[in-house]
């Protein structure tokens, strides 16, 4: 299994690296689109549809939806507004699993599950293709540091320290202080990231605090995956990534940091306003 994950991520690294930084804008829209689809089909596994005509279908209206949220003429002010209702999706998920997270909550219809799909996926593939587009590659690998970095001090903190259950009824490994450790650790990178780029003491602040509460919500995406999982007797979302799960095990606590990410930056970008 060891072995399995280690050439796993020795191909897919590289691999993603080379697309953020070699890539153009339409080229790399078209990767990631391609990682939404493999997230897709696995959506529909946890959502329990296991016919693959319904699962086709699934799969080609994620792609249509994506292709005409790129090539619309009023592609900007959709990206806005998706990027919107994720963040709304996202509060609202939030708040589900701060009531349920004893229990995990009621089982959710399949069609409830399908339709979140689109307001997960859709708006994640949106603010990681306008990331890379509208402000470079180095925005976007900044992100993915400070997901992999929260995770990473919310394993090491929650194992040291961890006492409190942070959702025992969807993720029982995951603790209080270990989400705390997360949260703190990714100023990290937002220290270092604002230092290389020379940004002011208000800069820098307010970079900090979109940075923590990306980490936060980085949380939320791993435990919603999670909670589907639970529901479905899943172990992992699929088998496609060895060693690593399905897609979704990958990039769950991405697309719910993206939406917050790209939204925080336009907002700190003009001021507030």
């Amino acid at each position: 299994m060891l072995k399995q994950r280690i050439l796993a991520a020795a191909v897919l690294i590289p691999a993603f690296l080379a697309a953020m930084f070699l890539l153009d804008g339409p080229a790399f829209a078209a990767v990631m689109g391609a990682v939404v689809l493999l997230a897709s089909w696995e959506w529909t596994r946890l959502a329990a549809i296991p016919i693959p005509v319904s699962q086709a279908v699934y799969i080609a209206t994620m792609a249509l939806a994506m292709w005409l949220l790129w090539v619309s003429p009023a592609r900007i002010d959709l990206w806005h507004w998706l990027l919107i209702a994720a963040l709304l999706w996202w509060s609202l998920v939030l708040l589900w699993i701060v009531r349920h997270r004893s229990d995990g909550g009621p089982g959710l219809p399949s069609l409830l599950k399908l339709n979140a799909g689109y307001l997960v996926l859709l708006p994640a593939w949106v603010a990681l293709v306008s990331l890379h587009t509208e402000r470079g590659p180095y925005w976007l690998l900044f992100l993915l540091v400070v997901v992999w970095v929260a995770d990473s001090g919310a394993y090491f903190v929650g194992k040291a320290w961890g006492r409190r259950k942070l959702a025992p009824g969807i993720s029982p490994g995951k603790s209080i202080e270990g989400v705390y450790g997360g949260m703190l650790a990714s100023v990290i990178p937002a220290l270092g990231f604002g230092w290389a780029l020379g940004f002011r003491a208000s800069e820098l602040l307010a970079l900090v605090l979109l940075t923590v509460l990306c980490a936060a919500f980085s949380v939320v995406g791993d435990l919603f995956e999670s909670l589907l999982k639970r529901q479905a007797n899943m172990k992992d979302s699929s088998h496609l990534i060895p060693g690593h799960g399905g897609v979704l095990d990958r990039i769950d606590s991405v697309t719910a940091a993206a939406p917050w990410f790209v939204m925080g930056l336009s907002w700190i970008a003009g001021g507030g306003t």
